[in-house]
């Protein structure tokens, strides 16, 4: 390091930079887990030559991603860019940490996942509705969230329609 420490045993010394994460994407995921997590940050690559490939997407087996006290396998793109899977959890927010080595884990704390309830449909009315459409049926459940963006309804031809959400145990669906 200052050229006058060294040894002659061939250890070598190798400096990573730390491990950092500024953002993840998607933030939330229902309690099943199962959500593709994007970590962004700095310090993913760590070193390179532990490198594989499979289906032409790099990965390093040594790589895990750790949401609260669960750890699961990572994917690393790249120095700043990293996929994980959500493992399940009880409802509530978990820290999000990365790993490159089984010590080298980061410990900003800044970054969180929130795990939601599953939404739940317990009835729909009206049961029927004309051919002619332009109507609402209305959705009772239980876990609705008015900022859900993977909820729908699939009528008939109609794959995805419009949802209004009411609060979290009703919502109207407009059938065209």
């Amino acid at each position: 390091f200052n050229h006058q420490d060294f040894t002659k045993d061939g250890v070598v010394y190798t400096f990573t930079e730390p491990i950092h994460i500024t953002d993840i994407f998607p933030k939330d995921g229902e309690t099943v887990g199962g959500v593709h997590v994007t970590i962004v940050g700095s310090g993913f690559d760590g070193n390179f030559s532990n490198m594989r490939y499979y289906d032409d997407v790099p990965f390093r087996n040594n790589a895990s991603c750790w949401f609260g006290s669960y750890e699961v396998p990572a994917t690393v793109y790249n120095r700043t860019c990293m996929l994980c899977t959500a493992p399940a959890q009880a409802v509530g927010s978990y820290n999000v940490e990365v790993s490159l080595y089984q010590n080298n884990i980061t410990t900003d704390r800044n970054v969180s996942f929130y795990y939601y309830p599953t939404p739940i449909v317990y009835k729909v009315f009206p049961t029927y509705v004309s051919t002619k459409g332009n109507m609402h049926v209305t959705i009772f459940g239980a876990n609705f969230r008015p900022r859900q963006t993977d909820f729908w309804c699939s009528v008939g031809s109609h794959e995805r329609v419009e949802v209004v959400f009411i609060n979290d145990t009703t919502a109207l669906c407009r059938i065209p």
